[in-house]
Formats: structure tokens, C-alpha cells, sequence
């Protein structure tokens, strides 16, 4: 068998998916013979290989069921993740993994695999930043797979954390995404006893976080506002639905000035909603889902022109839309 003819069968189902020869013919051994194509298949073999694996899977009822497509996933997830050959599909490749891992099918036991899939894949995302959040709920689809096999990815996240959040920085283009996958994962974190010391990435990432609150091209866009309050609530989750990630950035010397940031920016982003709804009040209009914010595309603000930045602070655009819990 070569690519030419998995494509055809596959194509096949998608015109007949209730044609019994064809899925008679999709069966463990056929899978078995399509990871022996792929991994042999070309580039541009494997680009549309995985093309029409994703139009199968998106379409196909038979993909909880049918036996072996599960041994495609670490193939599939290789020629992205480590030998990087299909980084140009990556959005594709996360979406067809995440399906085929949801499947459920029995037989997928990630089991020792899984908290070294997760630490690579996360260093791959951070390295290659997507314009959607395809990547990230690839992630949040491993994590939630490492809590139906009881496999604990705490300790992995937190080492990977101590590394991300050192390399945080505001003139970074692609920060607001980054930050976005760093919620994401300290989300996954069991919340902290009292007994336990906060971790060192827990300071890093608070101050990173107010200090962007007072930058102003920040302030302007509630896209931006949006990511750094969900980071700093899911902070608050870790700590027990607190402000214990605070106490350690208040001290005598600053006056409790990260305090002072973040309850004047809380109040003036309550002013701002209240304002938001009563001028919709006054037009008659339905006030709108103040937490639906969408950001809708991302650029650096060093190409901005000198006079319209005298003019208005530039703003950050985003191109993912940030998914609120």
C-alpha cells in the first residue's frame, strides 16, 4: 500500500460513510499499514495524508470505534513535535491529534509517555507560536488525558513554568499568547496547601503581570487586560481563591504598591464595564457579555509611526480569541 491508495480509501469513506465493503476495509491492519506510509511518505505525501486524515476525522462517525487509528498519534505527533517537518501544518496537526486522543479509544494508554509528550510539546509551542489557540487546547486535551490515567504532570509543569516565565518579556510580539499558555498550565496545577511555600515562578510571573497593568499601550486594549486578569484569577485559584500570590511582592520598602496596582486597576476596569453598560442602557441596546472579549490580531508597536504614538499609546492587536473558564 502507498499514500496514493490510503487517500483513496479514505476519501472513499467520506463520499460513502455508509458503504459496509469500505469500512470493512478500514480495519486495525489498515492502520497498521498507514503508520508504515507515513512515516516512509515525503513531505508533500505527508501533508496530504494528513489532510485527508483530518476531513475523515472531523466527518467520520467510525473514529471512536475503529480499531488502531490510535497508533497514528505518536507518528503524527512526531513529524510535528520533534522532527518539526510539518511545522507549516501545525494548526491542522493539533486539531487532528486532539481529536484522535478525545476519540477515547481503549486501547490508547499513554501511560510513562505521556509527562515527556506534554514537556516537549509545550517547548515546541512556546517556540512556535500559533495565531490560534489550537495548540493550547492540544495541551489542555493531554492534561485532561493525564487525569483519567491518574498520571501526576505537576512536578513537569512547574520545572517548565520555572523556564517560561524568566523568558517573559513585554517587547516580546508573541508575550499575550505566550501568556495565555502559562495560565493555562498553572490552571492545571493542584491548588497549594497553606503549608506550602509559593514557587519561585509564582513571584516572576505576579510581577511581570502588574507591571504590564501599568503600561499604557496595555491598558488600552481589553484584549490585553482580559489575559493579565485571567492570569492573575487563576493565580488566586492556585492559592485557594486568595491574594496569598500577593503577600510576597508587599513589602514595607514599597508601601504595598503591587496592592495599590492592582485594586486601582480592578476599580477602573469596573468603571469602565459600568460605563459600558449604561451607555448601551441609553441607546436601548442589551448590554453586551462584558467577558467576551475578542482579540483580533497581533503586531509588534515598534513599526508604529513617532506621531501616532504621541498621539495614542499603539495598540496590541491579537489574533486568538482567549478562552475564559
Amino acid at each position: 500500500m502507498d499514500s496514493a491508495t490510503v487517500m483513496n480509501i479514505l476519501k472513499h469513506t467520506l463520499k460513502n460513510p455508509e458503504n459496509c465493503s469500505i469500512s470493512e476495509i478500514i480495519t486495525h491492519a489498515f492502520w497498521v499499514q498507514v503508520q508504515a506510509v507515513y512515516k516512509k511518505a515525503t513531505l508533500k505525501e505527508k501533508s496530504a495524508i494528513l489532510d485527508v486524515l483530518h476531513q475523515w476525522a472531523v466527518a467520520s462517525t467510525s473514529i471512536h470505534t475503529s480499531p488502531g487509528l490510535e497508533l497514528l498519534i505518536p507518528v503524527i505527533w512526531e513529524s510535528l513535535v520533534l522532527s518539526k517537518e510539518c511545522v507549516n501544518h501545525a494548526p491542522l496537526v493539533f486539531h487532528l491529534l486532539c481529536l484522535l486522543i478525545r476519540a477515547d479509544h481503549p486501547n490508547v494508554r499513554f501511560a510513562d509517555t505521556l509527562v515527556p509528550m506534554l514537556t516537549t510539546s509545550l517547548h515546541f509551542i512556546w517556540m512556535h507560536s500559533l495565531d490560534s489557540t489550537v495548540d493550547l487546547e492540544f495541551i489542555t486535551t493531554l492534561i485532561n488525558r493525564s487525569r483519567k490515567e491518574e498520571v501526576s504532570v505537576d512536578s513537569a509543569i512547574s520545572i517548565v513554568l520555572n523556564t517560561f516565565v524568566q523568558s517573559l518579556s513585554d517587547s516580546d510580539k508573541h508575550v499575550w499568547k505566550r501568556l495565555l499558555l502559562v495560565t493555562c498550565l498553572v490552571g492545571a496545577l493542584n491548588p497549594i496547601t497553606s503549608q506550602q511555600l509559593l514557587p519561585s515562578w509564582s513571584n516572576t510571573l505576579a510581577t511581570f503581570a502588574l507591571q504590564s497593568l501599568q503600561v499604557k499601550r496595555v491598558t488600552y486594549q481589553a484584549s490585553c487586560r482580559y489575559i493579565i486578569y485571567e492570569l492573575l484569577a487563576t493565580l488566586s485559584r492556585y492559592t485557594h481563591d486568595s491574594l496569598e500570590w500577593l503577600r510576597p511582592l508587599c513589602t514595607p520598602t514599597n508601601n504595598a504598591q503591587p496592592l495599590v496596582v492592582l485594586l486601582t486597576s480592578v476599580s477602573v476596569e469596573l468603571q469602565l464595564g459600568l460605563n459600558k453598560i449604561v451607555e448601551e442602557h441609553s441607546r436601548g441596546q442589551q448590554p453586551l457579555d462584558t467577558h467576551a472579549l475578542v482579540a483580533r490580531s497581533q503586531c509588534t508597536t515598534d513599526q508604529q509611526q513617532p506621531q501616532q504614538q504621541q498621539q495614542k499609546p499603539a495598540e496590541q492587536h491579537l489574533m486568538f480569541v482567549p478562552v475564559s473558564r
